[in-house]
């Protein structure tokens, strides 16, 4: 929950009707970002990402779908081999598209931001980190899992005790957020949004 000027968010559960997620009682339409699971799929090198819309959340995802690290590992599609619910046929094709996407990325990623220190996954994390800042929705968010880059889901929807769902912590998720102890990766990543979107007054 945001409590500046009394705005308050509300989650937009599966199901939800587009104009179910408010913002001061207003609707902002759909989430922005990588919310469906088919949504990184799509990218290509010759298609960048589109921007998210101004009326809008931006994020990179939920609590109900990978984190940015998973993705990137491939970690969903591993889990979804793993519960039986992917085909041998349909396991090989999704990873070939993740792989044409991991690619789309980093093509996308302004070289400035490696400056020779960080890996191929926390390059994209802070590139596509900065792009959603950048953009124009009227609210962003950032996962705590993708700044520590903790490639396991809070939740694994439509699994019980199959994964330990809500019952695990973030790895490194105060470091990521203390200014000494941050990692190149995710001190870039604040640095990226607050130089777009500073603290309001």
């Amino acid at each position: 929950m945001w409590r500046h000027r009394e705005l308050f968010l509300t989650e937009l559960s599966t199901g939800a009707p587009p104009d179910a997620l408010c913002l001061g009682g207003q609707g902002l339409g759909p989430v922005a970002g990588v919310a469906d699971r088919d949504a990184p799929r799509s990218l290509s090198l010759l298609h960048p990402p589109s921007p998210s819309p101004a009326a809008s959340v931006a994020s990179l995802n939920t609590h109900d779908t990978a984190t940015f690290a998973g993705w990137w590992r491939g970690a969903d599609i591993d889990d979804r081999r793993d519960l039986g619910l992917t085909t041998d046929a349909q396991d090989a094709q999704e990873r070939v598209a993740r792989d044409r996407a991991r690619a789309a990325l980093l093509a996308f990623t302004k070289p400035e931001i490696s400056d020779g220190v960080l890996t191929d996954v926390e390059r994209a994390m802070v590139a596509v980190t900065a792009d959603l800042a950048a953009g124009p929705a009227e609210v962003m968010l950032v996962a705590l899992d993708d700044l520590a880059l903790d490639p396991v889901p809070h939740n694994v929807p439509g699994t019980t005790v199959q994964r330990p769902n809500w019952q695990r912590r973030v790895e490194g998720w105060s470091d990521a957020l203390d200014e000494d102890r941050a990692s190149p990766a995710a001190a870039a990543a604040i640095a990226a949004v607050v130089a777009v979107r500073p603290s309001p007054r």
